[in-house]
């Protein structure tokens, strides 16, 4: 499978039609959008990267920059290395944020959006919303965990934070080592959450998106800070479209994946054109 420049990793599929990319959540890779590419690859051209430190990828620069200027650098190079028309985004999670970060700069070059649950804690603390402290809460403890030299305790407290107590210890040896083994870049996930960063994430952001096809998922079991986001980019884009999953929690898109398929393969089928 290719790569671009800065040893960046690429999964792809499908046919010769519109371009569709998808961004991954934190502590994960490209691979989880396998179901994703077998359904839909029939119809579309279907590209998913390994951000930075995630995957086959090679790791963040550390450069004093948060990922959201490097990983959201991979889609803008993408589309302009490979999209002659408007591309479709799609992002879960920490995929979802950056698809925003992306679409926000070259919004000319985007087809359709779909973002399930971005994690753009800083529009929480943009509006004075309690439920910023609970990003800020899970960032702290990992950092705490990373600063012991515990991994995996930092690790654990991520997967339970979306998923719930017990979690961690549901998960296979092998899920359970890749996570350990990336935590680190997970803290740095949260760390590009810090509202005063420059770049950060606003309200104001949206726009730019005033003439793209917005949509928006969200799980109905979800964590109420995720709940909250959503909500706001709701209110600030009142174009978009909103779809709720009925039961689904925050890592839903991964675990169970069938109806986000459906609700993805919809709006892209309506924005596509022919």
């Amino acid at each position: 499978m290719p790569e671009l420049a800065d040893h960046i990793h690429l999964r792809r599929a499908g046919v010769d039609g519109p371009l569709v990319v998808c961004v991954h959540c934190s502590a994960s890779h490209s691979g989880q959008y396998k179901p994703y590419f077998d359904a839909l690859s029939g119809r579309y051209r279907m590209v998913a990267p390994d951000l930075h430190g995630y995957g086959r990828s090679g790791a963040l620069p550390r450069d004093g920059q948060p990922w959201f200027v490097h990983d959201a650098g991979i889609l803008r190079t993408l589309v302009a290395a490979e999209a002659p028309a408007k591309v479709h985004l799609v992002g879960h999670s920490l995929g979802g944020a950056t698809v925003f970060y992306a679409a926000r700069d070259m919004a000319d070059r985007v087809a359709s959006i779909t973002m399930i649950e971005p994690v753009l804690f800083p529009l929480l603390a943009e509006a004075g919303d309690p439920l910023a402290a609970d990003g800020e809460h899970s960032a702290a403890v990992i950092a705490g965990w990373l600063r012991l030299g515990r991994p995996e305790r930092a690790a654990a407290s991520f997967v339970e934070f979306w998923s719930g107590p017990g979690s961690w210890d549901a998960l296979n040896d092998d899920t359970q080592g890749y996570v350990t083994q990336v935590i680190d870049r997970v803290g740095d996930d949260w760390a590009g959450m810090l509202s005063g960063l420059p770049g950060q994430a606003r309200i104001a952001d949206c726009a730019a998106l005033n003439n793209v096809p917005v949509q928006l998922i969200r799980g109905t079991a979800t964590r109420p800070s995720a709940a909250a986001i959503t909500a706001r980019l709701q209110a600030a884009m009142p174009w978009a479209t909103v779809t709720d999953v009925e039961g689904a929690d925050h890592m839903a898109a991964v675990t169970q994946p069938v109806e986000f398929i459906d609700r993805i393969g919809a709006f892209l089928a309506a924005h596509a054109g022919p």
